[in-house]
Order: C-alpha cells, then sequence, then structure tokens
C-alpha cells in the first residue's frame, strides 16, 4: 500500500526543550488521521 505522509527519527528542540524525540508515523492512502491536543499545544 502507498504512504501519503511518511515521517522518520523527527525530533523536534525549543532552547532547553526537546518537543519531539525520534518520532516515526505512517498514513497509509485512504486512511484518515486525526491529532488532538489543547488548545495552544503546537498541533498545526
Amino acid at each position: 500500500m502507498s504512504m501519503l505522509v511518511q515521517i522518520s527519527s523527527l525530533t523536534k528542540r525549543y532552547i532547553g526543550t526537546s518537543a519531539l524525540s525520534d518520532i516515526t508515523l505512517e498514513v497509509p492512502e485512504g486512511h484518515i488521521m486525526g491529532l488532538l491536543g489543547p488548545n495552544g499545544s503546537g498541533k498545526t
């Protein structure tokens, strides 16, 4: 199956803070995914 989104080993750091560490994500074509979190948490 073809991947619509594929992320491998993603890391994001802000000064003194690790926001994401070694994230891997695959979303196959035809699947629906949602990202939930509180307002102001950086979902966009």
